[in-house]
């Protein structure tokens, strides 16, 4: 009977304390944080759980659209963040020498090489982006101007193949990205648009995209990535095996033998501290892809021909005029 009630009087005072320390948790999010009289949602207060709500939604820009209508140019979105939507803003943070990228972007990383999304050190930073720089500019873009035509031209058969049946244009112009994208980082034809075997990269990396998003948005909900990572075992070696046989392809070829990322960046190997690894340079190509698939532009330039009133399309050589 005494341990029974030595038990009973350990759980009050074990329940006294958790609850003490919820309550100050609270009232610190409510009076004491230095975040306090910032406008957004109540519960954003206490959880990241908002923003990640919205994230595993994939709802989460128009949340933070409509919060930007209801509370103003910057309001809080979870207990240690802040989001601005100001010019000035823009400038003050991202110009600010002293400034470096958040942590959550480590959590934007599965594999142990880091690509530039997720390099934090800012001076490491700018050293691949000087190196994304000569890939992506206008000299750069006009030698692989060529490739990108040719898969834009397979793109436009597609669609005159389809004649007048109503066509899905998002898997068709995520395909067309993914295959631009394939090209400009491996030099190697994915030919996602025509063939099955590699329409596995565009539904992993939106699937990975939509991953990166939660885990930014809710950080705790990275520890569950291990989790995952074993649940869909299968699926990630045959997509790690998917690209090691495109890199090998791409190797096996001499270095300028394609105008890609790794005919410029991989001059960059080993020639002092703006260089890349091997390893390293692969990983940016692989970014390549989700950041190709991140830009919809035709479908977005359709979209528009279509709603304007101005546009009209003609069986002529000209598609709108």
């Amino acid at each position: 009977m005494d341990t029974l009630g030595r038990l009973s009087e350990v759980a009050v005072y074990a329940l006294g304390i958790i609850v003490s320390l919820i309550l100050f948790a609270l009232s610190y999010q409510l009076v004491l944080h230095p975040l306090k009289n910032y406008p957004g949602p109540f519960i954003a207060k206490f959880t990241d759980g908002y923003g990640g709500y919205h994230a595993v939604k994939k709802r989460l820009h128009l949340a933070t659209y409509f919060d930007h209508l209801k509370y103003g140019p910057v309001y809080r979105q979870a207990p240690n963040r802040l989001v601005f939507n100001t010019s000035s803003a823009l400038r003050a943070i991202y110009l600010h020498p002293s400034i470096n990228k958040a942590h959550i972007y480590a959590h934007t990383q599965f594999n142990p090489q880091i690509n530039i999304f997720g390099t934090l050190e800012r001076e490491r930073h700018r050293q691949k982006r000087k190196i994304y720089g000569k890939v992506l500019s206008e000299r750069s873009l006009r030698s692989f101007e060529p490739t990108m035509s040719s898969e834009i031209d397979v793109f436009l058969k597609l669609l005159l193949d389809t004649k007048n049946e109503v066509v899905n244009m998002s898997p068709l112009c995520e395909r067309l990205t993914t295959d631009v994208a394939g090209q400009l980082a491996f030099g190697q034809p994915l030919d996602t648009q025509t063939e099955e075997r590699n329409r596995a990269f565009p539904r992993a990396m939106i699937s990975m995209n939509g991953l990166v998003s939660i885990f930014m948005a809710w950080p705790i909900m990275s520890k569950t990535w291990p989790l995952l990572r074993r649940l869909n075992q299968k699926n990630g070696v045959a997509f790690s095996k998917s690209i090691q046989s495109i890199i090998q392809k791409r190797v096996a070829l001499p270095q300028d033998a394609k105008h890609d990322f790794y005919s410029i960046a991989g001059g960059e190997i080993g020639e002092g501290i703006e260089s890349l690894g091997r390893s390293e340079l692969w990983a940016e190509a692989v970014f390549f892809i989700p950041a190709g698939e991140l830009c919809r532009f035709p479908e977005s330039l359709l979209l528009n021909l279509l709603d304007s009133p101005k546009v009209g399309f003609s069986d002529g050589p000209s598609y709108a005029q």
